[in-house]
């Protein structure tokens, strides 16, 4: 019962859909994780927000990023460093964090950058995400100096999953 995998299909009406497959406190995580996104996704699409409804936000996030990164000089580097990660991990919380803050893409260079900051020095950065990109939990964008990447809903879901590993 423990090993136990569950699959979960989600389709709304809105044509975002979801397949997760894993453990129950996997798919639980990744489930409430989309349904964060699909939610503000709406509501960015409306062009609504809370305040302008007059209700207050009562929804609470699962975490604060800033618990789990930093901010020096335009470098976003992990605060908290465990050993169940790698560099291809910390990409995503990275990227993560660097969505969260309000912007779409980050530069290869500035991603590069924040890896090694972080503690990851080795490897070409195209050969770290190389497996998240096939898996579409990246996107890449542009080529040579001009490449930048940004995440995926499954990415985003996959890095707030991992931010909550490392944080309890």
């Amino acid at each position: 019962m423990a090993d136990e995998r569950l699959k979960l299909r989600l389709r709304l009406q809105n044509g975002m859909e979801f397949e997760v497959e894993g453990n129950r406190e996997f798919v639980q995580s990744q489930r409430e994780a989309f349904l964060i996104m699909a939610k503000q996704a709406v509501l960015e699409k409306n062009g609504t927000d809370h305040a302008q409804n007059g209700k207050k936000n009562q929804e609470t996030p699962l975490f604060d990023w800033a618990e789990l990164v930093e901010s020096k000089n335009g470098v976003i580097y992990l605060r908290t460093k465990s050993p169940d990660i790698g560099a291809a991990e910390t990409a995503l919380l990275i990227l993560a964090a660097w969505a969260q803050s309000g912007n779409r893409s980050m530069d290869a260079l500035k991603l590069a950058k924040s890896i090694k900051k972080s503690g990851f020095s080795r490897g070409r950065l195209d050969r770290i995400l190389n497996e998240d990109i096939r898996q579409a939990r990246i996107i890449p964008a542009g080529t040579k100096r001009a490449r930048h990447y940004r995440l995926s809903q499954e990415g985003l879901a996959r890095a707030t999953y991992l931010a909550q590993r490392i944080l309890q």
